[in-house]
């Protein structure tokens, strides 16, 4: 910064201590300024530009009114100069600020690609002992009277511990490991209905109520069932954890013919995400949850983009998240769109964004 404001104050002295009639000398300096200029942009990104373009444009100004007696063209070049100060700062530190940010994804590609393969490597090692610790409890429970309750005790604790860790080891596989979709032909309605059954149980037992909002009028699909029911079923348990009893967990589907897409969407009253969290959610191993891995919402987004859809969030003014699945749909035979469902009420209008 000492640099750039020594340079802004050299030039402006040369500028001001010039004879006025040595007019080649003044675009000289005049020149001089985009020297700054660039410099702040490329060391300090967009931001910076514009500050020292401000700082010039401040510095300069004066001088081009001060010593003009009348408005001719030279001093409407030096005002299209100052204009072309301002968008030279722009450009450059633009330019500046996305590359930064390229290398920051290129690092954080990096440190996954290499944060990956040391999961897989200690997943895989721990699966096998955590199998056997969890078939000899198992073992151990049948064979243990039910008059023992100390034991029964213990040993659900100890089984109900390694089921929760095959989980994890589950999840940073799948994390891991590069997705093979088994794509067939279906109807996304029918994996719905039946992933909502699935995730009815623990949801009833928590107080929360599942309710399915289909859209009839979805094609048929390509896509992966186990894995795409994996995603689901991780929404829909993120949202009955987040929810408290009494409330309900909104799954539906839509078919948004004329732009060639089909969503699935998730909703509950849950306490939501703090904005300054917001952006952050899918990332691997952040997470909000006292038991969670911070790979759930890494995963889903993971297999949704393997079908080449996106995964979108955004939370709802009523409190609460709206999760969408966007899967992409190119076929003949497009449904009406004036038959589709009236839109959900009351999902807010933020901006939703893409994992």
């Amino acid at each position: 910064r000492g640099i750039i404001v020594f340079l802004i104050v050299l030039i402006s002295l040369a500028h001001y201590r010039t004879r006025e009639d040595l007019l080649y000398l003044h675009v000289i300096y005049r020149e001089m300024y985009f020297l700054p200029v660039v410099l702040a942009g490329f060391w300090f990104g967009l931001r910076g530009g514009l500050l020292a373009s401000l700082t010039v444009t401040c510095a300069y100004l004066p001088f081009v009114f001060l010593s003009a007696d009348r408005f001719t063209g030279h001093e409407f070049g030096n005002l299209l100069e100052i204009m072309l100060y301002f968008a030279v700062g722009l450009l450059v530190g633009w330019m500046r600020d996305q590359e930064v940010r390229r290398q920051e994804e290129q690092r954080q590609m990096a440190s996954l690609a290499a944060m990956g393969k040391g999961i897989s490597c200690i997943a895989h090692d721990m699966k096998t002992p955590l199998t056997a610790i969890g078939g000899f409890a198992r073992q151990l429970r049948r064979r243990t009277p039910d008059g023992d309750s100390d034991a029964v005790k213990k040993l659900d604790i100890i089984i109900g511990q390694a089921d929760r860790l095959e989980l994890m080891i589950m999840d940073m596989l799948a994390f891991a490991r590069p997705l093979q979709l088994d794509r067939r032909r279906g109807d996304l309605n029918d994996l719905v209905r039946q992933t909502v059954e699935v995730a009815a149980g623990p949801a009833s037992a928590a107080g929360i109520r599942i309710e399915l909002d289909l859209d009839e009028r979805l094609p048929s699909l390509l896509f992966d069932r186990n894995r795409l029911q994996q995603a689901l079923l991780n929404l829909i348990g993120n949202g009955v954890e987040a929810s408290a009893a009494g409330s309900r967990v909104v799954v539906r589907s839509r078919l948004h013919a004329g732009e060639d897409r089909v969503v699935v969407e998730v909703l509950d009253r849950g306490r939501g995400v703090d904005e300054q969290e917001m952006d952050r959610i899918c990332t691997p191993f952040m997470t909000t949850k006292k038991n969670g891995t911070g790979l759930g919402l890494a995963i889903v987004s993971k297999i949704v983009q393997a079908h080449g859809g996106r995964l979108r969030y955004r939370s709802r003014d009523n409190g609460g998240m709206l999760f969408t699945i966007v899967l992409p749909w190119r076929g003949e035979g497009k449904p009406d769109a004036s038959s589709a469902p009236a839109p959900a009420v009351g999902t807010g209008p933020r901006e939703d964004r893409d994992a």
